[in-house]
Order: C-alpha cells, then sequence, then structure tokens
C-alpha cells in the first residue's frame, strides 16, 4: 500500500502574513515620522521664539539700565510660544550682556530655552518611557544678539 502526501498550496501565505505585520509596520515608520517631524518644528519654532527675546532685549535695554528678570524673559518667550504649547514645559533664562564670540568689542544679549515636546504616538512614548524614564522629549536652545552699535557703550 502507498500513501500519497499532499502538498497544499501556500500561495496565499505571503499575502496574510503581510496582512498582519503591515499595521505594525506602518504604525513603527509613520509614528516615528510624526513624532520627529513635530519636534523638529517644535525646535525650530523654540529657536525662533530665543532669537525673537534676545532681539527684543538687546534693542529695549538702555545702555546701563537694569535688565529684564528671568520672570520678564520667561513671560515675553511665553508670548511668543503656538497656542498649543504648555506654558509648564516652557523655561528661559537669560545672561546679562556677554561679549559675542568672533566680535570681542561687541556685547549682546544671550536667551536660553528649553522646552519639554511630548511624544505623541503611543509605541514611540513607550519605548522613549523605557529608555530615558521621561514621557517628552527635552528641547533647549539659545539665541545671541549683538546690542546695536549706538547703544553698545561699555
Amino acid at each position: 500500500m502507498m500513501y500519497q502526501t499532499r502538498t497544499r498550496s501556500r500561495q496565499g501565505q505571503a499575502i496574510v502574513e503581510m496582512a498582519m505585520l503591515l499595521p505594525f509596520f506602518l504604525l513603527v515608520v509613520v509614528g516615528g515620522m510624526i513624532d520627529f517631524g513635530f519636534a523638529f518644528y517644535n525646535v525650530v519654532t523654540l529657536q525662533q521664539i530665543a532669537d525673537d527675546v534676545a532681539k527684543e532685549l538687546a534693542d529695549a535695554t538702555p545702555p546701563g539700565g537694569t535688565l529684564p528678570s528671568a520672570t520678564q524673559v520667561e513671560a515675553m518667550a511665553r508670548a511668543k510660544n503656538p497656542s498649543w504649547w504648555t506654558d509648564s514645559n516652557l523655561t528661559a533664562t537669560t545672561q546679562a550682556p556677554v561679549t559675542i564670540p568672533g566680535f570681542p568689542n561687541d556685547r549682546g544679549f544671550r536667551v536660553v530655552l528649553t522646552y519639554d515636546t511630548p511624544i505623541y504616538t503611543p509605541l514611540w512614548g513607550g519605548v522613549f518611557k523605557r529608555i530615558s524614564g521621561k514621557s517628552y522629549l527635552p528641547l533647549a536652545t539659545q539665541g545671541t544678539y549683538r546690542i546695536p552699535k549706538h547703544l553698545n557703550r561699555h
């Protein structure tokens, strides 16, 4: 007696496997692109805010005048941030007139801003929290603006 074995067709196996893995793959790739895009947008926005605040400080502070407090600088920065940012995640510090690198006779204001940008996709949020212990991505930038020549007295 001979036994015959039937081989099953495997033509649909690859499609089924792809249908099972495609949502996870898209979540990883598209979710990463979304989070990276938001983080990139937020760091560019943060840089622009730092530059604008430093320029306002340099233009508005008279020579020998009182420097604004850290609270005032933070209020200036918060007035410029996008409406969907949470104010508690934005901090600002300033350094009183500093020497501009490459220009030893010029002074300016340096503003340092930090912002904790949230991670929007659950997968990357979980991965980042597991690695760093934080559910947000800390961003930091600084803006320096030279005091105009007619105000730059020592």
